[in-house]
């Protein structure tokens, strides 16, 4: 029932059986938290083996993977694919049954990175809007430190198309 298509969590660590292993543990971790707190009927997977539990709302999700990370000290960031295009209309993204601008998303977006040093958000707007990915990239390469690095992934943007990745490209869109 949520509005973002994704949530991710991506290993800190150069050895990739070490990424694994983090990954799998924390998988299983995960598993159970979600579990005891939704009851295990209420806990599934989805078709890419993704959890589905019946979370209030995005950030509550986010919430989860960012308090585990830390409770557990795992070397992992948080990754998201919102998947903007699923909840725009009518010029607007509705989230949670809220209507946000793209301003008001990108703040929104600002605002989770923040609280929730989140890495990398995939597809943050609709589908055309290279300009909304810009000024996003744009705010992630500013000055703010706890920002700086950030990834902006524009795959629903450029749709492996060549003259759309070189229009992002040229805008700077992610």
């Amino acid at each position: 029932k949520l509005d973002f298509q994704e949530f991710q969590v991506i290993p800190e660590v150069e050895d990739f059986g070490i990424a694994l292993s983090v990954g799998k543990e924390f998988y299983r971790k995960l598993q159970r938290f979600l579990e005891d707190r939704f009851g295990k009927e209420n806990v599934s997977l989805g078709d890419e083996a993704g959890f589905s539990a019946p979370f209030k709302n995005n950030e509550e999700a986010i919430e989860i993977l960012a308090e585990l990370i830390t409770k557990y000290k795992y070397p992992l960031r948080i990754g998201l694919d919102t998947a903007a295009s699923q909840f725009y209309k009518d010029g607007f993204y509705i989230i949670d049954g809220k209507k946000y601008s793209a301003e008001e998303l990108k703040d929104l977006y600002l605002r989770l990175i923040e609280n929730y040093k989140i890495l990398s958000i995939e597809d943050p707007f609709y589908e055309e809007s290279f300009d909304s990915f810009a000024s996003l990239t744009a705010e992630l390469r500013g000055t703010n430190a706890e920002q700086r690095g950030k990834l902006v992934i524009t795959d629903d943007l450029t749709t492996t198309n060549p003259e759309r990745l070189k229009t992002a490209i040229n805008k700077k869109s992610g």
